[in-house]
């Protein structure tokens, strides 16, 4: 395994990440997988294939796991702990006028829509390990249907792409029920 993506995730697990930086942290981490396969733009190679032949998943998909991986280990903690203080804090004031800036707390609650979770379903490790990683899976498996699916001399658009990363898992699937059982 390549040592790009643990070097992004170091510490990404507390930062609140919005669409923008998530894309520039994409672009990043491509630009040194091409680096180290040996390959450049004009080579036209996809970025599905670099990944495959380094054997990495999407970052975004990390950067989801490493948040959700904390979220359950605070909430598991005792009342006492600084984080758990941190994370039930309610701010004392109302928020500024105008588009509110983006919070950790936000971007969790988003993860959390998207598996279909709840903060409660944190409380147990072993059920909380399983969830995420089914979630995880079934959303890799997902895109690489999608992918298989669409005629390989059309490229695949941004915007397909986008539309694959925003679906949430189809829970009705067998594979998902399998998974999410303890």
């Amino acid at each position: 395994m390549l040592v790009i993506q643990p070097a992004m995730l170091f510490g990404m697990e507390t930062v609140p990440l919005s669409t923008r930086n998530t894309k520039r942290l994409e672009v990043a981490e491509m630009k040194m997988c091409r680096w180290a396969c040996g390959h450049t733009l004009k080579d036209h190679v996809r970025n599905e294939v670099i990944r495959e032949k380094l054997g990495i998943t999407h970052i975004t998909e990390q950067f989801r796991k490493a948040r959700l991986r904390w979220f359950g280990h605070v909430k598991r903690r005792d009342e006492e702990y600084a984080g758990r203080r941190v994370l039930e804090m309610a701010p004392p004031a109302r928020r500024r006028k105008g588009r509110p800036k983006l919070r950790w707390m936000d971007c969790l609650r988003k993860d959390l829509e998207e598996i279909e979770a709840t903060e409660e379903d944190a409380l147990n490790r072993e059920t909380w390990r399983k969830r995420i990683a089914a979630a995880t899976l079934l959303l890799e498996h997902m895109v690489k249907s999608i992918r298989t699916s669409l005629p390989l001399s059309r490229p695949f658009s941004a915007a397909q792409s986008l539309y694959i990363h925003k679906m949430k898992p189809d829970l009705n699937n067998s594979t998902a029920i399998q998974l999410f059982t303890v």
